[in-house]
């Protein structure tokens, strides 16, 4: 589930990273011409790598010269919230299948959450609290499938981890539009449909909504607080799992 702008911000990372990785003293100008950024970002980036773990020395201001510390690894991944849960939800949904090859899926996924960088931890823990993985839907339902708009599904991952509320021309079953305005709480994956249990702010009651179903979705600049799990109870009966 990509942010907006991550994919940039990751590619420039691994770059660093790369660069890094021959021990050697590399000055932030040098760096910024070659990642195609300012300065100014290249000291950020580093900041932000140590704050993730990696192991530097050397000043990272502008202008500054920076190595990876003798004898430290840049072959771990840096990641960040959206590849945590992307790599999490994969973990999770093989657990709840039942196709992992070696070993415990749960103590492998246990392993992953806990190697996160600390600054992170609290961040992603709680947007593992809010993804559930639940069995596969029937044939039946699945034949029921159809095309998503990639820009209403943009729309809906920056409104779920940004905690905006959210509004979109919604098709039921039986073909009958309406337009919502909601807060999206929390997501339910049960292959192949992603479901946001959401509140509805205009019935002021919780609703859940299959993604592909959804149409025209606008994210609105209002946060709310995230409301209890135990009002999407009869939504999450029977899930496996929270990621």
């Amino acid at each position: 589930m990509p942010i907006n702008g991550l994919g940039a911000r990751i590619d420039r990372l691994d770059r660093l990273l790369a660069i890094l990785a021959d021990g050697e003293i590399h000055h932030v100008r040098d760096l910024a011409a070659v990642t195609w950024v300012s300065e100014r970002t290249v000291a950020r980036d580093l900041a932000h790598l140590r704050e993730r773990g990696v192991a530097l020395e050397g000043e990272a201001g502008r202008g500054g010269g920076v190595r990876v510390l003798r004898h430290a690894s840049v072959g771990e991944a840096v990641l960040m919230e959206a590849q945590a849960i992307e790599l999490l939800l994969a973990l999770t949904v093989s657990e709840v299948l039942g196709v992992g090859l070696v070993g415990s899926m749960a103590d492998l996924r246990h392993k992953v959450a806990r190697a996160f960088a600390p600054a992170d931890r609290p961040r992603i823990a709680h947007l593992r609290r809010r993804i559930w993985v639940a069995s596969p839907v029937s044939d039946k339902a699945r034949a029921t499938k159809r095309r998503e708009q990639p820009a209403s599904r943009s729309a809906i991952q920056r409104a779920f981890f940004g905690m905006n509320c959210l509004e979109f021309e919604y098709e039921d079953g039986a073909g009958s539009s309406t337009r919502r305005a909601v807060e999206p709480h929390y997501m339910l994956w049960a292959w192949p449909f992603w479901y946001l249990l959401s509140w509805d702010t205009r019935r002021q009651a919780t609703r859940t909504f299959r993604l592909d179903r959804v149409k025209n979705a606008v994210v609105i600049p209002v946060n709310f607080r995230l409301r209890s799990a135990t009002l999407f109870k009869d939504s999450i009966e029977g899930v496996g799992m929270a990621l």
